[in-house]
């Protein structure tokens, strides 16, 4: 190619243009179901003692907000609260659920039961849209963090494009690659309302 053809490529309408950025996903609603703890002390991470839901012996979910300053005191007691909010990654990559809504968990509850977590948001594939799964597997799209299902009922294909909503609930764990997963125990894929 001659100086010429380059001044002319680079001349073409979008040849100096990056692709547009792909939009973060919003985050999910996340709901958690579980006894209060100490990150420190329960579970022995951190300086400091902090609040946190303690899913099993190796799961901690660190509350964040002042939904759950109330509950910083008792955190020891292992009263059993549900947690509303988003679910992120801290610097040092600990599950954080920036809570809006932290109550103590009774019966008439239409939480997810004890050691449970709900997971509401924009459906998408593993495979397709996030390139974390071999296969098409349902996930929920969750800003950086997305939770992919888990079990029976994680076979199944959803675009995020197509506007398809997906409740799950189940075990929230890290599997060995460092994803987030979810045994579900129930999953229900939808149309978004317009």
């Amino acid at each position: 190619m001659t100086t010429l053809s380059f001044v002319l490529l680079a001349a073409l309408p979008g040849a100096d243009q990056k692709a547009p950025a792909k939009p973060a996903a919003p985050p999910a609603r996340v709901t958690v179901t579980a006894p209060t703890a100490c990150l420190h002390c329960s579970f022995g991470e951190g300086e400091d003692c902090a609040l946190c839901l303690k899913l099993d012996d190796k799961t901690p979910v660190l509350l964040d907000g002042k939904a759950a300053k109330p509950f910083f005191a008792s955190r020891l007691d292992g009263k059993v609260v549900v947690a509303e909010g988003t679910l992120a990654l801290s610097k040092d990559k600990r599950l954080v659920l920036t809570c809006d809504n932290v109550h103590a968990y009774s019966d008439k509850d239409k939480a997810p039961e004890k050691g449970k977590v709900r997971v509401a948001g924009t459906a998408c594939c593993g495979s397709c849209d996030l390139n974390v799964c071999d296969e098409c597997t349902l996930a929920v799209a969750n800003g950086a963090l997305p939770v992919v299902l888990d079990g029976k009922l994680a076979a199944g294909h959803a675009e995020a494009k197509e506007g398809q909503t997906l409740t799950a609930v189940g075990r929230l764990f890290r599997d060995k690659r460092g994803l987030l997963r979810l045994q579900a125990d129930s999953a229900d894929l939808k149309k978004k309302d317009k």
